[in-house]
């Protein structure tokens, strides 16, 4: 230390004043390794006995993003001084008060910290399976899971999630499911779309779609619906109920009209108990309908079931002729 000026390649000097060698002081710096400064450097001769003991560093606070899943509250890393070392890390030697020295120049003095480790927490994420906890956020370097003992001074750990598959099944509800590619079960991923979807038919009934319940009061679920229930389950066909336009003619006029459900088997009423029929005898006795208006061909014969119609129809009374019975 000399004329005020620091260096660790100052080298340590004496001059002899009346014979007796005067020993010059040596300067130490003190590097606290992220531990809080409380003075820079110390002036020495024969031993440390100035170096500061009771040094602390401040906690360090893990922050965790959840990427959707349950809360975490932040962890806490403590330090603990454990001395001075002439390598960073606790490397060389330790230095106390009492330590001679014998270095002849400047140097440096490194402080060494312990640190608590943190139990990583667990979390939860609905529909989601979790993979452990990352030290950055494209989730590429895992760092441990639940439980785990973690003791990096890292600033925020992310969570890394895989989305669970389930297996979804199809009931018909009553229907008949349409053969294809699906069949009556399918896998989904949570979150995702359920995709292609099977058809159903049912006779006197128009297929409505699928729904989470049977009597069709939940959820109406199609292909692009996403995968919001957290476990295997099964969706049923919707049916409906619409009402058909039949229609009756005598020849080119309307003698009758009705609205038919879909789910009735509706049962034609007998030619002559119709109003407005004529019942012309010149064209013969009444002998059936036909969807033709040609009367080309019977379709019913007088007062038939139908069955369950799929669409409007119009039928016409045929008369006594040379007919082809369907």
């Amino acid at each position: 230390y000399i004329d005020g000026e620091m260096s660790e390649n100052t080298n340590r000097a004496g001059k002899s004043i009346n014979g007796t060698l005067e020993v010059c002081e040596i300067v130490v710096f003190l590097d606290y390794q992220g531990g809080n400064s409380t003075q820079s450097f110390l002036k020495v001769t024969d031993t440390y006995e100035d170096l500061p003991t009771s040094v602390t560093k401040n906690n360090f606070t893990i922050a965790y993003e959840e990427n959707g899943g349950t809360s975490v509250t932040d962890s806490t890393i403590t330090y603990t001084f454990e001395g001075w070392y002439t390598e960073p890390s606790g490397g060389g030697s330790l230095i106390t008060p009492t330590t001679e020295v014998s270095k002849t120049t400047n140097h440096t003095l490194y402080a060494k910290w312990s640190n608590t480790c943190v139990s990583l927490p667990s979390i939860d994420k609905t529909g989601y399976t979790f993979n452990g906890w990352y030290s950055d956020s494209s989730l590429t370097k895992r760092v441990g899971g639940a439980g785990d003992n973690y003791c990096e001074a890292t600033d925020k750990l992310y969570a890394g999630w895989t989305a669970n598959q389930y297996t979804v099944t199809f009931d018909s509800n009553g229907g008949t499911l349409v053969p294809g590619n699906i069949g009556t079960s399918k896998t989904v991923t949570y979150n995702s779309t359920y995709g292609e979807l099977p058809s159903s038919t049912r006779e006197g009934y128009v297929f409505g779609g699928w729904n989470t319940k049977a009597d069709g009061t939940g959820t109406t679920i199609d292909s692009t619906s996403k995968v919001t229930t957290p476990s295997n389950h099964t969706l049923y066909a919707n049916w409906n109920v619409v009402n058909y336009t039949l229609t009756l003619y005598d020849g080119q006029e309307q003698i009758d009209e009705y609205q038919v459900a879909s789910n009735a088997n509706f049962q034609l009423p007998r030619f002559s108990i119709i109003p407005n029929a004529t019942n012309n005898s010149n064209w013969g006795d009444f002998i059936g309908w036909s969807t033709d208006e040609n009367g080309t061909m019977i379709t019913y014969e007088d007062a038939s079931s139908l069955g369950y119609l799929t669409g409007n129809l119009e039928l016409y009374a045929v008369f006594g002729r040379d007919i082809i019975f369907k």
